[in-house]
């Protein structure tokens, strides 16, 4: 044994010194851009030979390890599917699409072909995908490379926290004491923490537009149409007469070119040159600037960074050449308004419970060859791995008659409901173009505070009427010295009627062309590349050759 140790411990030096995956110069190139990589820096880099996919995914994997423990963005990642995903790209040479190499965080409850679709629930971590979501096989064409399954919010069944019993407690990037929202927290903690580049999302009611106000993302909640509902297939449902699937990014640049290539547009030839707003007319509600009661034990009192903030961009966007309404209704009528807001956010339940009987039986569809349910019924034999809230949706779901699914006697409110929000919309939007609101009232809260009514008021605005909504990051609050800083991001959301997805990203387009503001988090910085891995090359080899001559010597 002893003659056989030297050669032993020569081959295990020469393994040490070589670097874990393409060149050392490649993986530092790479390492330098993640911490706040862009889509455009990705296939610049690959094109010019700065770095490989494999490289920038190495790299890529090697932050997760790094910061995934303390953020709890990712519920699982497929290391393996990755960097086979990335080697192949190389290896056919040139870029493969729009997206070419770009790490995407997906998740949980979007079907990835070989990884489990849980929702963050033990009941479904058997439930291994057959075949991609539409949004996953949009993204593959156009080159991206799906790194990881992003924590969420159990069963989405929150939108002010994604806490999950298979992924934790997701933290915000900028103050890891506070929420990164919900339910599509961990894609956007994922995207601002440089742990993916694009993340992918789903929105019921504020579940993509909340977690980018909180993590200081570009996103849309398009409009709910049959072109945008066609990307929800593959995704575990909530309730299908809101869901949609929304992407989110870094910045203006990366949006415009994901939402191209998911969606089919062309908005990155149209739109990125937009830099004036000379014929748009956008309305602040101003309202929801100032204190006001919300019920008979609450009230909305805005966060003074927020409204600073939201004065700021008002101005900014005058710069830019919008006219600006500062618009305002006195009290009485402001109250009467969020009472029909809030009647008919409490129609909801009964109509998506009578509902997702049918919905979930046309996913599980999917699964019923090679899958372990076959249909909502099925899932009772895993009834203790959901959490409390859900049995109790499920237990409805499954009782229900098939003849009475989506009946009018359990609907016909919530019709009513969404009709009045529209009316209510519409009558608030006025004359101008696009209505600016807060998403909240306060700025991202400690994941242990209980949220109110006044976390609930933007949320219902969009999806209760179809319309559109972008979430602009406008800025940072101040500094605390402390926990946070650099501040925490603060967005303003902009809505406007039905099909506008090209005005809404115009505004966003000419405003963060003229007031960037993309930070990388203090608390997931750029990583530095081991120098043990400068000695990889010619003297990892004259190790390797010296470890079999002694080997060959001593056989002799």
């Amino acid at each position: 044994m002893r003659t056989l140790m030297l050669p032993m411990l020569l081959l295990l030096a020469a393994c040490w010194v070589l670097p874990a995956s393409g060149s050392i110069d490649g993986r530092k190139a790479a390492a330098g851009l993640l911490a706040n990589a862009s889509i455009s820096g990705i296939l610049s880099g690959i094109r010019d030979g700065r770095f490989t996919c494999e490289d920038l995914i190495s790299e890529q994997l090697r932050r997760i390890d790094a910061y995934n423990a303390s953020l709890a963005a990712f519920i699982s990642v497929d290391k393996e599917a990755a960097m086979a995903a990335a080697k192949a790209k190389d290896s056919q040479g040139g870029l493969s699409g729009a997206l070419h190499c770009v790490p995407v965080a997906v998740k949980d409850n979007a079907d990835v072909k070989g990884v489990p679709t849980t929702s963050g629930a033990p009941a479904l971590r058997t439930m291994t995908a057959a075949s991609d979501s539409a949004v996953v096989a949009r993204i593959r064409a156009a080159g991206g490379i799906v790194i990881g399954k992003a924590n969420m919010a159990e069963m989405s069944d929150s939108g002010t926290s994604s806490v999950s019993t298979l992924g934790g407690v997701c933290a915000n990037p900028w103050d890891k004491r506070r929420s990164c929202l919900g339910s599509s927290g961990g894609s956007g903690a994922a995207v601002a923490a440089g742990l993916a580049v694009l993340g992918v999302g789903t929105d019921t009611e504020g579940s993509v537009i909340g977690p980018c106000t909180a993590s200081g993302l570009v996103c849309i909640r398009p409009t709910q149409n049959a072109q945008f509902e066609a990307m929800r297939e593959g995704v575990y449902p909530a309730f299908q007469r809101q869901d949609l699937v929304g992407l989110m990014a870094r910045s203006r640049g990366d949006y415009l070119t994901a939402h191209d290539a998911v969606y089919g547009s062309n908005f990155s030839q149209t739109i990125s040159g937009v830099t004036q707003l000379n014929k748009m007319t956008i309305r602040f509600l101003d309202n929801f600037y100032e204190s006001f009661p919300i019920s008979a034990t609450e009230s909305y009192s805005p966060d003074p960074e927020m409204v600073r903030l939201h004065n700021r961009a008002a101005e900014r966007l005058a710069e830019l050449g919008a006219t600006i309404q500062r618009y305002r209704t006195n009290g009485t009528d402001l109250g009467a308004k969020l009472g029909v807001i809030f009647q008919a956010t409490s129609t909801k339940p009964r109509c998506s419970n009578s509902c997702m009987k049918k919905s979930l039986n046309d996913y599980l569809r999917r699964y019923s060859a090679t899958g372990p349910f076959r249909n909502a019924s099925d899932l009772q034999r895993v009834f203790s791995g959901f959490p409390i809230s859900y049995q109790e949706k499920l237990n409805f779901t499954i009782s229900q008659p098939d003849d009475q699914v989506c009946g009018a006697a359990a609907c016909d409110p919530y019709n009513i409901g969404r009709s009045n929000v529209t009316d209510i919309m519409r009558e608030l939007l006025g004359d101008a173009d696009v209505l600016a609101v807060p998403f909240t009232a306060k700025l991202p809260q400690l994941n242990s505070v209980q949220p109110g009514l006044a976390d609930q008021i933007s949320p219902a605005l969009n999806p209760y009427t179809g319309w559109p909504s972008l979430a602009l990051p406008v800025g940072f609050s101040a500094s605390d010295g402390q926990d946070q800083p650099q501040g925490l991001p603060v967005s303003a959301v902009l809505l406007a009627e039905t099909d506008n997805e090209r005005l809404l990203l115009n505004v966003a387009n000419a405003y963060l062309a003229s007031y960037p503001d993309i930070r990388v988090p203090d608390l997931a910085p750029e990583l530095e590349v081991k120098a043990a891995g400068k000695v990889g090359g010619v003297p990892a080899l004259l190790l390797i050759l010296a470890g079999v001559l002694v080997l060959c010597c001593r056989s002799l």
